[in-house]
């Protein structure tokens, strides 16, 4: 499950590539840890070209306590909930590294040891963003038994242009990850 991502200010580098950047309001947008609510940079399909828009983390289902902030690669397509905005509304989120926690509790983060940027994939609703999972790779299986779907670069196009590519992408193995822990200041409770 990812339910916190860390973004740097060196993803503006990567999503520079793709369109402009929206303008940033510091008092509600902000650089650093992720969390269910937060905002966050979303790279999109719209009109036939990229867009950059920032969205929340989850989104609010009417009969829900809480927003929903992941779904599951492998029935993605089976949830009426889910069907329609995976279909028409596919997003990529940029994230430096994103964090899981161990059965002891202690804080565990994920990055891609060659590239400073990593695009989790995933959907929104109006202004607000889920994040897709899949079964754990092996570099974080030891940690979890889910992870985010993270795509690579030459991945981005077929995800937000391609339905039949980004159906597949469901099934896509992300690279092996790094991880470091930060045991005392990483603990939940």
């Amino acid at each position: 499950m990812c339910g916190q991502f860390y973004i740097s200010k060196d993803v503006l580098r990567i999503l520079q590539n793709y369109a402009s950047i929206p303008d940033i309001d510091e008092e509600t947008f902000r650089f650093g840890t992720i969390y269910p609510s937060s905002k966050a940079f979303c790279l999109i399909r719209k009109e036939g070209t990229y867009e950059i828009m920032i969205k929340q983390f989850g989104i609010e289902f009417k009969g829900f306590k809480r927003p929903m902030i992941n779904a599951r690669c492998e029935t993605v397509l089976d949830k009426p909930m889910f069907r329609f905005d995976f279909l028409n509304h596919r997003a990529l989120m940029p994230a430096t590294a994103f964090y899981e926690w161990t059965p002891a509790k202690e804080k565990v983060t994920f990055f891609e040891k060659d590239h400073t940027t990593m695009f989790l994939a995933g959907f929104y609703h109006h202004d607000q963003f889920i994040i897709l999972t899949r079964d754990a790779n092996a570099s974080m299986r030891a940690f979890h038994h889910r992870m985010p779907l993270i795509l690579q670069e030459d991945q981005v196009h077929d995800w937000l242009f391609d339905t039949d590519q980004a159906i597949e992408l469901l099934d896509y193995l992300p690279l092996a990850l790094e991880h470091k822990m930060d045991h005392e200041q990483g603990k939940l409770f």
